[in-house]
């Protein structure tokens, strides 16, 4: 994914002043795909998934990275840190500045700042 990554930001459709990160549960369905209930099942953690998403700031995906059950953000962010180094480094081979990271609360842990 990096690879097509480099390629928008060197087409410039990227813009990465502004990163954000966050991450969301995909679990499977309680009911029958066919019915339009929308009832949910929280999975047990091989049937639950987290994607943790990397975006610029016009929410083009940059990052995705699965993660297996429903773990906090702040343990995640240990399976995606390597990939936004080498995002950075990209960044800089094109001189594209990263202002701004912005991420939501689950990941403010001390180890991460």
């Amino acid at each position: 994914m990096l690879d097509f990554t480099e390629r928008l930001i060197r087409g410039g459709v990227v813009d990465l002043c502004q990163l954000i990160i966050d991450s969301t549960s995909a679990m499977k369905r309680n009911d029958d795909l066919g019915e339009k209930s929308k009832n949910h099942e929280r999975g047990a953690l091989d049937q639950c998934y987290k994607f943790q998403f990397l975006t610029d700031a016009g929410q083009t995906p940059l990052i995705i990275v699965r993660r297996d059950g429903e773990e906090y953000d702040s343990i995640g962010m240990k399976n995606i840190e390597d990939r936004i180094l080498k995002l950075k480094k990209i960044a800089d081979k094109y001189n594209k500045n990263i202002e701004y990271f912005i991420a939501d609360a689950g990941y403010f842990d001390l180890n991460i700042l």
